[in-house]
């Protein structure tokens, strides 16, 4: 028999023949050839990153009829959860499938950039495209139907509510969820994304539809944030920590070394993800190792230190998941520094936007105005003439702020005028060197102390004469290892106090008005008691104080209670005021009316060195109504004391 004429028979007992339905994750890596990028023409693999294959695994288990991805730009978002779903049903499945788009015009750069050529590449079904027909010569690409049957319909969100329902199938992939989720001008229907979902209703009461959605990350309003966080089970990939072994979420607040840095490659030297469990700092091959043992767990349930999942599942048949660019082996830890370090010296809002949607897959939420309405522009329009460490003539006293950390402490320096204007005439970081970073020492934050001590507190600021002069009053923080900062201030003299701050934050005790009493001394807004060991501590009103501090910098400079930065460029303070912006005080209405609370967003640790040096300048008399003086006869030259000195005040 001639082998034209076998043929037919040949397809025939092969069709004939129950075939055996592959798992997305065995289509993937058997199918697809990636036409792009560093592994151009080698077949897909999970083993890159082999969290994929866990992805890949949850589509093909039969527990949801919904999946919803969000992740880091590119970082494989589009071929995970766009192109794998779209040709494994099209072609292992043979079902049709409808895909959402924002508008027609991405539908075809969607198909010519993304699914054609992933399709021209794969090993088996480039033959299967169409060869006539609307898109298959370049044409407008709106419906394509394939060698084998199945077809492939792209829906816009706008237009009529018509171009969405002449059209049914099984299976629904909508990209860029979040830019199709209100209705158009020409809609009277519900929003395109649940109108294209509708068009697998029949399929839907059978238990057989599936829908993909995938996007960036917009805001906490977003529908891409709903689906994955509310409604689906906002499933995490958990990897196990190098050092103490537990599987654990990584996180942005857990990213650290990169802040306080003098340029980008700094930041990128000094980055590391610090283990929450075990506050071991992991180096770029600590990272890998752990992504190479991932577990994906969804919310409510944990994993121990076996990689055994704990707990149940939310009760959802939709699939959230999402994860940052920590877990990407397409970049580094020096990549997330450089945008870290990036978004803080940037004075643009999309600066910050886009490190936490494009970075970090987490929603941003656009700034809220805190009562006073201070913005990072209003404090950067508080640049002053006087130069960095220069006391301005008036001077009536000097105060410092110490806020203390396990790596860092920062300070800022105060010069205040009788009627409480203040220049900052310096502020920094302090780097506490910690020469084991798996076990971090906190004694080391005293070592640290004490060098500020000596090398900046010691020598004072320069004043007009020429001469220095030093600080009257300094506290240093104390709600981090208290022990240190009580043992730095008792052995630094009688112008260093420990303080610690009461007020609305959730770990904070709320402060009211004390009265005098018997071991403290009270002030307006301040309060010293005595502690064991005969540590003089200063509680004070951190609300107060705060609202203090915003309203100083929105006063005209010159007045009164005004505040002002010494001088330098816009982009040197920009971290510095976003800091002292961290923190906004809101008001809510409760059934026992308006509450006013202050809620922290970001680093806050220059505000809270700016508040205190405020209280101290408050404890030593500086106030925005001056007090009334006595008449005094002028003392004699003999008497006065000299230029740059100063006569100590009693509080």
């Amino acid at each position: 028999m001639y082998p034209k004429a076998l043929a037919p028979i040949r397809r025939f007992f092969e069709f004939a023949q129950p075939r055996r339905v592959r798992t997305m994750r065995e289509f993937a890596e058997q199918e697809i050839i990636l036409p792009t990028g560093p592994e151009r023409g080698n077949l897909f693999s999970t083993r890159f990153m082999p969290w994929t294959g866990l992805l890949l695994d949850e589509f093909s288990a039969g527990r949801y009829n919904e999946f919803w991805i969000t992740g880091p730009v590119q970082d494989g978002k589009t071929t995970l959860a766009f192109i794998i779903p779209i040709m494994y049903y099209l072609f292992e499945m043979h079902k049709d499938v409808i895909v959402g788009v924002p508008r027609m015009e991405l539908a075809q750069g969607k198909w010519d950039i993304d699914l054609k050529p992933m399709i021209e590449s794969s090993r088996n079904y480039a033959h299967l495209l169409p060869e006539k027909g609307r898109g298959s010569r370049g044409g407008k690409t709106e419906e394509l139907q394939f060698g084998n049957g199945a077809r492939l319909r792209f829906m816009a969100a706008g237009g009529g509510d018509e171009q969405r329902s002449s059209f049914t199938a099984e299976v629904i992939v909508i990209t860029e969820v979040d830019k199709m989720d209100a209705p158009g001008k020409a809609s009277r229907e519900s929003d395109p994304v649940t109108q294209i979902k509708a068009r697998a209703a029949a399929f839907a009461k059978l238990g057989t539809a599936i829908v993909f959605g995938e996007c960036t990350m917009s805001n906490m309003q977003g529908r891409i944030n709903q689906e994955v966080v509310i409604k689906g089970t906002n499933s995490k990939i958990y990897v196990p920590c190098p050092y103490c072994r537990t599987y654990i979420v990584c996180e942005r607040e857990n990213f650290k070394g990169w802040q306080g840095a003098k340029d980008t490659i700094e930041a990128c030297e000094n980055a590391a993800y610090v283990c929450q469990e075990c506050h071991t700092p992991w180096t770029e091959e600590d990272r890998l190792h752990a992504l190479a043992s991932p577990v994906l767990a969804a919310e409510g349930q944990t994993v121990d230190k076996d990689g055994a999942v704990v707990g149940d599942p939310p009760r959802t048949r939709s699939f959230g998941f999402s994860w940052n660019t920590m877990y990407s082996a397409l970049k580094d830890m020096s990549f997330i520094a450089e945008k870290e370090f990036e978004a803080v010296r940037s004075e643009k809002v999309e600066a910050a936007k886009d490190l936490m949607q494009f970075t970090w897959a987490l929603p941003y939420e656009e700034e809220i105005e805190d009562l006073s309405g201070v913005t990072v522009d209003t404090i950067l329009s508080k640049i002053s003439r006087h130069p960095r460490g220069m006391v301005p003539p008036g001077t009536s006293k000097i105060t410092v702020g110490v806020d203390t950390g396990l790596w860092w402490c920062w300070y800022s320096v105060w010069a205040w005028t009788e009627d409480a204007q203040g220049y900052c005439i310096d502020y920094n970081d302090i780097q506490v060197p910690q020469p084991d970073r798996h076990n971090p020492d906190p004694l080391n934050i005293l070592k640290a102390l004490q060098v500020f001590r000596y090398e900046v507190l010691e020598p004072g600021w320069m004043v007009a004469t020429g001469e220095r002069t030093g600080a009257d009053l300094i506290l240093v923080d104390s709600g981090f290892k208290n022990d240190i900062t009580y043992a730095f201030t008792r052995e630094s003299g009688e112008k260093f106090y420990p303080s610690k701050g009461f007020g609305s934050k959730p770990n904070q005790n709320k402060w009211t008005q004390p009265k005098p009493g018997k071991g403290r001394r009270v002030g307006d807004g301040w309060m010293i008691t005595r502690q064991p060991g005969n540590v003089q501590l200063v509680n004070m009103d951190a609300d107060g104080w705060k609202r203090t501090v915003h309203e100083g910098f929105r006063v005209i400079v010159g007045s009164p209670g005004s505040l002002s930065l010494y001088h330098d460029e816009r982009v040197g303070h920009l971290a510095f005021a976003k800091q002292v912006v961290a923190e906004r005080q809101l008001e809510e209405m409760t059934p026992r009316g308006p509450r006013t609370y202050w809620r922290q967003k970001g680093k806050n640790h220059y505000l809270d060195t700016v508040y205190a040096a405020r209280c101290a300048a408050a404890m030593l008399g500086i106030r925005s109504i001056p007090r009334r003086r006595k008449e005094t006869t002028k003392a004699p030259a003999a008497e006065r004391p000299a230029a740059g000195k100063r006569i100590r005040t009693r509080y």
